[in-house]
C-alpha cells in the first residue's frame, strides 16, 4: 500500500510540473540590500504577479539584481507555483546585447546606456594562448586598463603607461602624453623624447658618463 501511495505521488508532481513549465516574466520590481536577492515578476502569459522571486546566482558571494523592465525565465522548482525562481534573463527588441563572440565575456553597465556613459569589462581568451582583460570607461576622456600576456597598459585620454615584458630581462616602461614620451629599460638604457622644450631643473644637477658625454644641437648656451 505504502508503495502504492509513493507511486501515486512521484506520478502527481509529475504532472503538477508538466501543468508549470518555465514562464517568461517581466520584472516590475527589485528587492536588493545585504538581506534579499529578489524581484517582483509578472508572468508575461498569464498576466500572474509574483513578488519576492529569488534570483539564482551563478555562485555564492556574487550579486546581480535585473533591472526594472527586464525580460526573465521564471522556473517553478518542483513544479509548485509557490517556489518560483528566476534562473535566467533574455535580450529583447529594446535591449540588444553588446558585441560578443566565442571566446569572449562581456559586462557592460548599465546595459542599456550609450557608449559614453558605460562602463566595459571584456575577457578575451581565444584559443591561441593569449589572454586579454580590458576594462574601459568610456566618456569625454576615455579610461581604459588592459592586461594582456605581455603586459599592463593604462589609459587616460592622450596619457598612457605601457609596461611589457615577456621574459626575464627585456622589461619595458614606456610613458607618454601626446608627442611627449619617456622610455626605461630593464638593460639600463632611458630615453626621453618630446617636440617641445625639456626642462631640468635643481639646487644641483650633475651630469656624467664613464665613457663619454655627448651634447649635440644648432646652439649650445652653457653658463
Amino acid at each position: 500500500m505504502q508503495e502504492l501511495v509513493q507511486s501515486l505521488r512521484r506520478i502527481a508532481r509529475y504532472e503538477a510540473m508538466q501543468n508549470n513549465p518555465a514562464c517568461l516574466g517581466v520584472v516590475t520590481s527589485v528587492q536588493g540590500g545585504t538581506d534579499d536577492h529578489s524581484c517582483t515578476v509578472e508572468l508575461r502569459e498569464s498576466g500572474v504577479v509574483l513578488p519576492n522571486v529569488p534570483i539564482a546566482v551563478p555562485f555564492m558571494g556574487f550579486a546581480a539584481l535585473p533591472a526594472q523592465g527586464d525580460l526573465v525565465i521564471v522556473q517553478f522548482l518542483g513544479g509548485d507555483l509557490h517556489a518560483p525562481v528566476v534562473v535566467g534573463r533574455l535580450y529583447n527588441q529594446k535591449l540588444k546585447p553588446p558585441d560578443n563572440e566565442p571566446g569572449v565575456v562581456v559586462t557592460q553597465l548599465p546595459p542599456d546606456a550609450e557608449p559614453d556613459r558605460r562602463m566595459e569589462l571584456r575577457v578575451k581568451t581565444p584559443g591561441d594562448g593569449s589572454r586579454e582583460l580590458t576594462l574601459v570607461l568610456d566618456g569625454e576622456v576615455r579610461v581604459a586598463i588592459t592586461v594582456m600576456n605581455e603586459g599592463i597598459r593604462l589609459e587616460t585620454g592622450a596619457l598612457k603607461v605601457d609596461l611589457q615584458q615577456t621574459g626575464a630581462s627585456d622589461g619595458v616602461i614606456t610613458v607618454s602624453a601626446g608627442d611627449a614620451k619617456l622610455t626605461m629599460k630593464q638593460a639600463g638604457d632611458v630615453s626621453i623624447e618630446t617636440p617641445g622644450k625639456l626642462t631640468l631643473k635643481a639646487s644641483s644637477v650633475e651630469i656624467s658618463g664613464d665613457t663619454a658625454v655627448k651634447i649635440a644641437g644648432q646652439m649650445i648656451d652653457l653658463n
